[in-house]
């Protein structure tokens, strides 16, 4: 990859000195944490099916550009929440400066049809196939991201390892590298911590997960780890010190330091926005514009503490 030292620099310095993405000053003297340019497009947003291999579909939100054209395309917290009203919101922001924005319901979840199983192999195969319908409407130039936070990160970096074959990047915020050993079986053993969210957001898990007390291939089939060969694109990983997941993250980093960025920062679990030492939108920005949408004058070589390509 051409920028593979850029990449490996800046994860080397946010890892390093991650006390430097905490400074006040930071965002406003950094080019990469200050990016940002004009809105320019109004925003139309209508609801879509997308068809699956398997003839059910996914329902989305989709929010694009009011203008004629081919725009790039970014997934946004693929999730099982039912949040899309709420993702419109954070949604409109990349759409006004020139991007698709598909916000989707897992299967099984809002108004998409089916059984919800977080991050399988169907899940997954899902996401890819979302992914391939972006990248071939009339108005994409062919090039899809995908963001999310928590499950819609571990939903970036899981589709991410499955190859489709128009994704170009991600931003997984929050985390994983391993679905059991990051979450459910932590040190092995059943996380009492997670059961609350199993019974509220996918009841049946509270059967099929105990029914794998050890690492096996249905734990394999939902780990990042167990393919990190292939996560080979660029990935800015955006990692809360404070975070369940922050190990899970530098893991990813550490197997993965030519294309994988780490900014780590005084964040809790969720967006650090409105947390101390909000980076904003700035980089997400940066990293679209320079992976999607091809902008050399994106500010990803200016980094901390003065180190460049």
């Amino acid at each position: 990859m051409a920028c593979a030292r850029t990449l490996a620099a800046l994860s080397a310095a946010a890892l390093i000195s991650p006390f430097l993405a905490s400074a006040p000053a930071a965002a406003g003297t950094d080019p990469f944490l200050s990016y940002d340019r004009p809105a320019t497009y109004e925003v139309r947003t209508e609801r879509v099916s997308v068809p699956l291999r398997d003839g059910s579909h996914l329902a989305c939100d989709l929010h694009r550009p009011v203008a004629e054209g081919r725009f790039p395309a970014i997934v946004y917290d693929y999730t099982a929440y039912d949040d899309l009203d709420n993702l419109a919101l954070a949604a409109a922001y990349f759409v006004a400066r020139g991007y698709n924005v598909a916000a989707c319901n897992a299967r099984g979840s809002g108004d998409s049809p089916g059984h919800l199983d977080p991050f399988s192999g169907q899940e997954q195969r899902d996401n890819y196939d979302l992914i391939e319908w972006l990248a071939v409407q009339p108005w994409s130039t062919g090039k899809v991201g995908q963001m999310g936070v928590s499950y819609g990160a571990h939903a970036s970096l899981l589709v991410a390892v499955n190859k489709p074959p128009h994704l170009t990047a991600i931003i997984p915020i929050e985390g994983i590298s391993d679905w059991y050993e990051n979450t459910i079986y932590r040190g092995g053993i059943y996380s009492a911590r997670i059961r609350d969210w199993q019974r509220s957001t996918a009841p049946d898990t509270l059967t099929t997960y105990a029914r794998h007390p050890l690492y096996d291939d249905f734990w394999r089939e939902r780990s990042v780890k167990a393919r990190w060969k292939n996560l080979d694109i660029p990935v800015l990983e955006i990692a809360g010190w404070y975070d369940r997941y922050r190990q899970g993250m530098v893991e990813n980093f550490q197997a993965r330091p030519r294309n994988v960025w780490l900014v780590a920062g005084p964040w809790q679990h969720g967006l650090p926005y409105g947390q101390p030492a909000d980076i904003g939108f700035g980089p997400y920005l940066a990293w679209w514009d320079r992976w999607l949408g091809g902008r050399r004058d994106a500010a990803l070589r200016e980094i901390w503490n003065g180190i460049r390509r």
